[in-house]
């Protein structure tokens, strides 16, 4: 046994002594009584810390779902907005065959009346 063992054994030993034999009585017999008491300190306490916890869990799950429903409403929105832009191109896209439509008839019978032209000038 070496030394800072010993000297723990009588320190023990010193407070056994000081207690005398009522009080290691009291000590042998109290302890048992009180271990419920702890237990049960202890149980509610820890009970308090898990509830304390799972409240803060919930306010942030609240707290991230509320902003994924946001991120959700906002992808929502960007394709709303892109059928009206692709309907808006739609109606673009009529009015530009009109006007090529146009064009073509108008180009024809421009190429028709030349070729009227050069053929009348041809036969004369």
């Amino acid at each position: 046994m070496d030394a800072s063992t010993a000297a723990a054994m009588g320190a023990l030993a010193q407070i056994i002594s000081a207690l005398g034999p009522w009080g290691m009585g009291v000590l042998v017999l109290g302890l048992p009584l009180i271990m419920p008491f702890v237990v049960i300190f202890l149980s509610c306490t820890t009970a308090r810390r898990q509830a304390d916890l799972l409240e803060t869990y919930r306010a942030d799950t609240c707290r991230i779902l509320d902003e994924y429903g946001k991120s959700v409403d906002a992808v929502s929105s960007y394709y709303k907005n892109n059928v009206l832009l692709v309907e808006g191109y739609e109606r673009v896209c009529r009015d530009l065959h009109s006007v090529v439509v146009l064009n073509t008839q108008t180009m024809q019978r421009l190429c028709d009346k030349i070729d009227g032209q050069q053929s009348q000038r041809s036969a004369a």
